[in-house]
């Protein structure tokens, strides 16, 4: 994983510094070890399995702010395991700057110590670009949703007839602009197929007359023949969409209804 500033450390490399006893002045050995060499797979090692040779160079830090450290370290204790708390909102959230995954945060109060969520930008926890800090609490969100639904709620119903003809039209255009991105894809796929056919024989015609080694015809023919059946695969799953757009429909009066007997959520 690329970062956008180069100089910005990781949790785990953080981590790794405060753990290094080369800054007592020792030097450590045998922290990894290779599991297969001709893959230079290495694992790393437990502490029981390096080998410490003490004081061989001059210190940087003192044996009392170490110990300190690692104390502090014994002191930290995750609040949950990656993945136990979810939000049903996980997923859906991207920011508005860089474009990136809202990620899940997990908090807990000090009042009562019930779990609160809030989404981070993704982008910047995992500092992959210099976008900045994007918080908003998962509550906030909801009731952001909520009000944009009442919204919703309050045009459709003021004027059901207008709304059916305005989505109906803008279904229409939706649905006449995709089968022409498909067709001109399709068209596409088909016109390489062909191209492909053309050269398979001319490999074949190359081979017969001597001036095509066996080997690099085999070869070839193999790559050939796996980009015809990609097309292939590809080709029959457009037609499918293809022909599924003409018979798909929009039941706007049940969309409509569902407005009706959700005018006023409450969450």
């Amino acid at each position: 994983m690329k970062f956008a500033d180069p100089y910005i450390w990781g949790i785990s490399a953080i981590r790794t510094i405060l753990s290094r006893q080369e800054y007592l002045g020792h030097t450590v050995l045998r922290k990894s070890v290779s599991t297969n060499f001709k893959l230079h797979k290495r694992k790393t090692t437990d502490e029981d399995e390096q080998y410490v040779f003490y004081n061989t160079h001059e210190p940087i830090i003192s044996q009392e702010l170490w110990d300190s450290v690692q104390k502090r370290k014994k002191r930290v204790n995750r609040a949950v395991a990656r993945g136990t708390h979810t939000n049903r909102l996980s997923g859906y959230l991207y920011c508005a700057d860089c474009g990136r995954r809202m990620t899940l945060q997990t908090h807990y109060s000090k009042k009562d110590g019930s779990v609160q969520y809030s989404y981070r930008c993704g982008g910047y926890a995992s500092r992959v670009n210099s976008c900045t800090s994007h918080t908003i609490s998962a509550d906030n969100v909801e009731a952001l949703i909520l009000s944009a639904v009442k919204r919703f709620s309050r045009f459709v119903l003021n004027d059901e007839k207008a709304f059916a003809l305005e989505l109906q039209s803008l279904w229409k255009d939706k649905q006449e602009e995709r089968p022409k991105h498909n067709q001109s894809e399709l068209k596409r796929c088909q016109k390489r197929y062909d191209e492909l056919s053309t050269l398979i024989r001319g490999l074949y015609e190359n081979l017969i007359s001597g001036l095509l080694p066996e080997r690099q015809y085999k070869q070839l023919m193999k790559q050939y023949d796996d980009e015809q059946a990609e097309l292939e695969m590809k080709m029959e799953a457009m037609k499918k969409e293809l022909s599924e757009e003409k018979d798909s429909t929009m039941d706007i009066q049940h969309f409509i209804s569902l407005i009706r007997k959700y005018k006023n959520p409450t969450e």
